[in-house]
């Protein structure tokens, strides 16, 4: 893990029994169900579902995963562990090298692809067509709660329309009136797991 903003040190990260059950929580949905995860800022949900991914992208087989956030620099900016594909980054450099794959992997802008399985993550934009005829095992919107305002329906929207079984939505909401609070706090407007 990454430290706070008090500590700059990499530490490791040894998961939290709670962490335990909410990453078997989502292994059991991806590809099948929604899942949403209304998370305090310490649990470390959006890392919990890059690691997932990363996981799967190493030991399945033409796994595709997407992942989205509130800006595009929170998608991936070089060097920012805050960003989605920085997480990566960093579970990348800091995984056992006999872990990782043999024949590597590509990482380029929004991109992550191991040779071997075939399988990818793929960062895109927060904007309202958001991955229009992409097709993913799973898709994570992190921050959601930042997405601009109106955007964020017409986003949720074009992914749920056959993109995707399984979107996780990740976020803290900060606005009492926007999709994220909506969705994570009202079944009737997205029927999906709920942690």
């Amino acid at each position: 893990g990454v430290g706070t903003q008090y500590e700059s040190k990499i530490f490791p990260w040894i998961t939290w029994p709670v962490q335990d059950w909410v990453l078997t929580q989502m292994q059991s949905s991806v590809g099948k169900e929604h899942f949403v995860f209304t998370k305090p800022r310490a649990a470390a949900a959006s890392w919990c579902a890059i690691a997932l991914f990363f996981y799967q992208c190493l030991f399945e087989s033409y796994v595709n995963f997407g992942v989205s956030s509130a800006k595009e620099d929170k998608v991936d900016s070089k060097d920012d562990p805050s960003s989605v594909m920085g997480k990566l980054d960093l579970l990348v450099k800091h995984t056992p090298k006999f872990l990782l794959p043999k024949d590597g992997f590509d990482r380029g802008p929004c991109r992550f692809k191991v040779h071997e399985t075939n399988s990818t993550i793929m960062g895109y934009a927060s904007t309202s067509d958001l991955n229009t005829g992409g097709r993913n095992t799973a898709f994570l919107m992190d921050e959601m709660g930042d997405f601009p305002t109106g955007k964020d329906y017409d986003a949720l929207e074009t992914m749920h329309m056959g993109v995707t079984n399984s979107i996780f939505l990740v976020s803290t909401y900060n606005k009492r009136r926007n999709c994220a609070f909506n969705s994570t706090a009202r079944d009737d407007k997205f029927p999906a797991k709920r942690i």
